[in-house]
C-alpha cells in the first residue's frame, strides 16, 4: 500500500500551501500523478490487488479539483497577437531568434532575460520590428518589447517595476490605442526556489493582479509567471486579477524545459486577458536554444 500513501500525499500536499512554501510542488506535476495513479489502478485490478485498485480510483477522484477560469471562444471583433519569450540570457543561439523574428510572428513582442548582447543582435537584425522599449540587464530579469512595424494603432511603452524580493524588476506595459484598447504587461516573477523565492514569487503575482484591478480597460498579462494551472499561487493568482487563460479547447502544452517533450514539460509561460479581453487561441512554439518554449496568443 506504500504506493497508495505516496499518491494521497502528492494529491493532498498543495492544500498545505501557502503554510510550506514546498506543499505546492506536487501541484505543478499532477498530470503525472493521475497517469500513475491510473497505471497502478489497472494493475490493481489485473493482479487481484482489488483494495489498492479502489484507493488509486478514489484518488483520482479527490486529485480533480476545481481549476482557474479559461476563457470563451471570442465574437467576431478584431483580432491581434501577442508573444512572449523567455529567450534566456545565456542562450547564445541570437540567430535562430531574430530568425522568427523576421517572420513577424505576432503583432506585439516581449522577450524576457534579455542583455546588452540580445539587444545587439536584435539591432543588428531589425526586420519587421521596431523596439519600443528595452531594459537589458546581466542576471536574468531584463526584457524588451517590440511592436510590429505595420501595425496600425498606436503603441506606447512604460517600464512597472515588479517586486522581486532582491528589489525591482523590469515590467513593460504597452497601451494599445485605435481599434484595439489594451493594455498588455509582460512579467517575469521570481522562481519558486525555497521559502523566500516563493515568498518573492507571490509578491510579484499579487502586485500584478492589483494592477490588471486597477485598470480600467482590456487588460492581457504574458510572461513567465513561474506556476502552472494546477497550482494553488496561479489560480488564487488568476482569480484575484480577474484574468482567464485560453479555453481548454486550445490543449495547452509545457513551455520549460524547452528539451522536455512538450506533453511532459510545465506550463509556466502564459498568455492571460481581462477587462472584456479575451485569449482567443494559444500556439506553444520552439525554444531556440531557450530553456523555456515561446508562446503566441490571439487576442480579442
Amino acid at each position: 500500500m506504500i504506493r497508495v500513501v505516496l499518491a494521497a500525499l502528492a494529491i493532498a500536499a498543495p492544500w498545505a500551501w501557502p503554510v510550506a512554501w514546498w506543499a505546492e510542488l506536487p501541484a505543478h506535476f499532477i498530470v503525472w500523478t493521475r497517469v500513475a495513479v491510473v497505471l497502478f489502478a489497472v494493475l490493481g485490478v489485473l493482479f487481484g490487488r482489488r483494495v489498492e485498485a479502489g484507493a488509486m480510483l478514489a484518488l483520482l477522484v479527490a486529485s480533480w479539483r476545481p481549476g482557474a477560469p479559461t476563457g470563451v471562444p471570442a465574437g467576431d471583433g478584431p483580432a491581434w497577437t501577442v508573444a512572449s519569450f523567455n529567450v534566456l540570457t545565456s542562450n547564445g543561439d541570437h540567430g535562430a531568434v531574430t530568425g522568427w523574428l523576421a517572420q513577424r510572428p505576432a503583432d506585439l513582442v516581449g522577450l524576457i532575460e534579455v542583455d546588452d548582447r540580445w539587444m545587439a543582435a536584435i539591432a543588428a537584425s531589425p526586420g519587421p520590428y521596431r523596439v519600443a522599449a528595452a531594459v537589458p540587464r546581466r542576471d536574468n530579469f531584463g526584457m524588451a518589447v517590440l511592436v510590429a512595424r505595420d501595425v496600425p494603432w498606436p503603441v506606447t511603452v512604460e517600464d512597472v517595476p515588479l517586486p522581486a524580493g532582491f528589489g525591482d524588476v523590469p515590467s513593460l506595459v504597452a497601451r494599445i490605442g485605435g481599434g484595439v484598447p489594451s493594455a498588455v504587461r509582460w512579467v517575469h516573477v521570481m522562481p519558486p526556489v525555497g521559502s523566500w523565492g516563493t515568498h518573492a514569487r507571490q509578491d510579484g503575482l499579487d502586485a500584478i493582479a492589483r494592477w490588471a484591478r486597477a485598470e480600467t480597460g482590456p487588460v492581457v498579462v504574458a510572461g513567465d509567471l513561474n506556476t502552472t494551472p494546477w497550482a494553488p499561487s496561479y489560480q488564487g493568482f488568476v482569480r484575484d486579477a480577474g484574468l482567464r487563460a485560453a479555453p481548454w479547447t486550445a490543449v495547452p502544452r509545457g513551455t520549460w524545459p524547452a528539451w522536455v517533450p512538450t506533453p511532459l514539460a510545465l506550463p509556466l509561460d502564459h498568455v492571460l486577458a481581462g477587462g472584456g479581453a479575451v485569449v482567443n487561441s494559444l500556439h506553444v512554439g520552439d525554444g531556440m536554444g531557450s530553456d523555456h518554449r515561446v508562446v503566441v496568443a490571439e487576442i480579442r
